[in-house]
């Protein structure tokens, strides 16, 4: 596939160009099957094919996987808005609350940073 079968399918042109580019580098020509999966992945993630090339190119990936940590890459870009929530379903805020509990239980209420003399 060429950058003008990409501006066909509605991929961006420097988009196009700069995610061949990354494929290049990488060695990985696109295939129709490599382009359809790509597709595939971003239909699961809610977002165009088009947007997927543009989150490629900018993290500098050779494909795009739904499951990826692509949120925020596109905001502000016509992207749907994307909660950044893991896998594991927590968001950065609920994680940082765990981990100073588990902190908190493990050595008290002291601030984090002060030395503990065994």
């Amino acid at each position: 596939m060429t950058i003008a079968d990409l501006i066909t399918e509605g991929v961006d042109k420097d988009h196009a160009a700069a995610w061949l580019r990354v494929r290049k580098e990488k060695r990985a020509s696109l295939t129709q099957v490599a382009w359809d999966g790509l597709k595939a992945q971003a239909s699961k993630a809610g977002i165009t094919a088009g947007q997927a090339v543009h989150i490629c190119a900018v993290k500098g990936w050779q494909s795009f996987d739904s499951t990826w940590r692509w949120q925020g890459v596109i905001d502000g870009c016509g992207s749907p808005a994307v909660d950044p929530v893991g896998l594991d379903g927590e968001t950065p805020e609920q994680k940082a609350a765990r981990r100073e509990a588990g902190r908190r239980l493990a050595f008290g209420d002291k601030p984090s940073g002060d030395v503990i003399d065994a």
